[in-house]
């Protein structure tokens, strides 16, 4: 599969998940710095069920943001497309559980909605490789 032609849809989307995903991965290092800063000056910050929500809400951001790079970089090079469905098929899964948590926490915004098109797109994208190359 070394001439693997990737259509552009997945080569576009590829790319924006790129970028999503490293600045999924900088905001949990910003995340992490402004904990560490929280905890170095001592500030009470309350309970600590809320101290781990934070931790939690970080390394799963950073989980998010991993996933995403390499799926992006996966999609670019048209490789493994069958790895590519299942990364997409988990952020997926996030985005949904994202939109389920804004409705119940009555937050829920369009962007929230909007943020799962990047995602299916790129599904697409790897579903049209995957018909392309068989």
């Amino acid at each position: 599969m070394s001439n693997t032609k990737v259509p552009t849809l997945l080569k576009v989307t590829s790319i924006l998940v790129i970028i999503g995903g490293a600045l999924d991965i900088v905001v949990g290092l910003v995340g992490a710095l402004l904990g560490a800063v929280v905890i170095y000056a001592g500030i009470e910050t309350g309970t600590a069920a809320l101290a781990w929500l934070g931790t939690l809400l970080i390394v799963l951001s950073l989980i998010y943001g991993v996933l995403k790079l390499v799926a992006g970089i996966l999609g670019v090079q048209g490789k493994k497309l069958n790895v590519c469905l299942v990364l997409i098929a988990i952020i997926i899964a996030i985005c949904v559980l994202d939109v389920v948590l804004a409705l119940v926490q009555g937050v829920f915004t369009w962007y929230t909605a909007i943020s799962l098109i990047l995602p299916v797109l790129y599904l697409l994208g790897v579903l049209a490789a995957r018909k392309q190359n068989a």
